[in-house]
């Protein structure tokens, strides 16, 4: 089926996909059980792959008119912003992954030209992807638990170290000298096992 019919079909009957996803799965359980357990790795699959994201520039409408999940609190061009921004973060993501298709890959580059993307747009993107990343307060604050961290390890080593060794088991010096005390009272009490 088309996509593009299938969206027509949910906005003129006033009908929401996810309403009809859930009653396409309600009837399939209930007339082709058999077929439906044999189809559902290849379902998952395709929801969990990264190449079945088509992401493109169509806007998905409620049938109520409201975009989103929340439906408010932004105006809707900075919707539209953060919606472009996160699906071209989303394809970059999936088009730098090594193990990805040829034909995904060319899938993905379509949807980038579909998007009718600016280079400031996409500027705007990676800067704020950057400045997520390279955060100076967050690296100071995990620089700072790295190097605590590994002082606390060090010190529980010597602590382990210096609870584990007994005054018995300490090494000897090797270049030391002992002198011999022939007739002395210290050779007496010594025992030689």
């Amino acid at each position: 089926m088309d996509l593009d019919d299938l969206r027509s079909i949910l906005t003129n009957g006033g009908l929401d996909v996810w309403d009809l996803i859930d009653a396409a799965v309600s009837v399939a359980a209930m007339d082709h059980p058999n077929e439906l357990r044999s189809r559902r790795d290849g379902i998952v699959e395709r929801l969990f792959a990264p190449t079945s994201l088509h992401i493109s520039d169509h806007h998905h409408h409620r049938p109520n008119g409201s975009r989103g999940i929340d439906g408010g609190g932004e105006s809707p061009v900075e919707e539209d912003e953060q919606e472009e921004q996160i699906r071209i973060v989303a394809i970059k993501d999936q088009i730098e992954d090594p193990d990805q298709s040829e034909e995904g890959l060319c899938d993905l580059l379509q949807s980038l030209a579909d998007m009718e993307i600016t280079f400031k747009a996409l500027k705007k993107a990676k800067e704020q992807q950057k400045d997520s990343m390279m955060d100076p307060e967050r690296l100071a604050s995990a620089r700072r638990r790295l190097h605590e961290n590994y002082q606390e390890a060090e010190n529980a080593k010597k602590q382990r170290t210096i609870q584990v060794m007994g005054i018995h088991e300490l090494p000897k010096k090797k270049n030391t000298f002992f002198a011999r005390n022939k007739g002395s009272s210290v050779q007496a009490n010594n025992k030689h096992w």
